[in-house]
């Protein structure tokens, strides 16, 4: 699949905006007729580094932005105020790579995609009809836990006779996934896979956007957009790999408020704070998690409680909450 190309930045800037071409660039101003004050210029210079690399350059001139940025791409989702996913499609089509133009961008390497290697278990089927007996079954029980069938569609989970699933998407690829028992909390997972090297939510989180990382699935669904599950475990070099990859602008660790909780806090903390120029932390109150606080209270409450508890995560944070 194609990636960004200076045909593609030509196309999108020539629609959207009055331009001025000088060899290579692109002088860009009064966009839309939104800012008299806005002038931009793209440079469409194409200067393969070591790797093969190829960069494209924005540079915003409005008084109190100018900033060199190497995204035309996030460029695209702030000025238009849509999602990073969405200005991909916007600008380069559906056939594009998003996972490439990332790594690109923040100069990650990237493991080959796992598609056709990860399969469901034998009779899934999405959760969508209420009318389907073993599909009410799993519906009931996600009531239970305060989720609706609109929860069970954005998540695409699934359910066997038995059992409720998780699949875990990373730009569209099944990757992995996870079921629980109806009929008592006991949990399976695909054969021959680690846990910690996946993220349940993964692509409900916009490139660099915040992202909050909690333990469990069921506080991921909680939360909403924008947070991981990590499964309870510490994170490992394949997870933090792809946390790099969405270059978050700010991470929160909100994992449960107990012991367990605490300690993977502390874990966490240090292998982060090499991704991450922001840390913030956000404990739901003791031995409650964030999907007890949803069936109780309701969505609204649990993301309230989340980002108001959120304050800065220091070595001093972390020692006064896990020492």
């Amino acid at each position: 699949m194609k990636g960004l190309t200076a045909d593609h930045i030509t196309a999108w800037v020539n629609q959207h905006f009055e331009s001025k071409r000088s060899g290579k660039q692109l002088r860009i101003c009064n966009p839309d007729g939104q800012d008299d004050g806005y002038h931009l210029w793209i440079s469409l210079t194409k200067t393969p580094s070591k790797n093969g690399r190829v960069d494209f350059w924005v540079h915003d001139f409005r008084p109190n932005h100018q900033t060199y940025d190497g995204s035309f791409l996030h460029f695209v989702a702030k000025y238009r105020k849509i999602s990073y996913r969405q200005a991909v499609k916007e600008v380069c089509g559906d056939a594009v790579d998003l996972r490439s133009l990332l790594a690109r961008e923040e100069k990650v390497e990237i493991e080959e995609p796992t598609r056709n290697l990860i399969e469901l278990p034998s009779g899934a089927v999405p959760i969508e009809d209420p009318t389907d007996p073993f599909q009410a079954l799993a519906l009931s029980y996600l009531h239970s836990r305060g989720f609706d069938v609109q929860a069970a569609r954005r998540y695409r989970l699934q359910c066997t006779v038995d059992s409720i699933i998780f699949p875990y998407y990373e730009f569209d690829d099944l990757v992995y996934w996870q079921s629980r028992s109806l009929l008592g909390k006991t949990f399976n997972f695909p054969s021959g896979t680690t846990k910690s090297d996946y993220l349940f939510g993964y692509d409900f989180c916009e490139p660099g956007d915040v992202m909050g990382i909690v333990e469990s699935a069921y506080n991921a669904m909680a939360l909403g957009e924008n947070v991981v599950a990590s499964g309870g475990a510490s994170l490992n070099d394949n997870s933090l790999r792809k946390i790099r990859l969405l270059k978050p602008s700010k991470i929160v660790l909100a994992p449960d408020n107990d012991e367990a909780g605490k300690k993977s806090l502390r874990a966490n903390y240090f292998l982060l704070k090499p991704l991450a120029a922001e840390l913030y932390v956000s404990l739901p109150p003791p031995n409650v998690d964030w999907a007890e606080i949803l069936e109780k209270e309701g969505a609204e409450a649990a993301r309230h409680c989340y980002e108001c508890n959120q304050r800065k995560l220091t070595i001093a944070e972390v020692c006064r909450l896990t020492l």
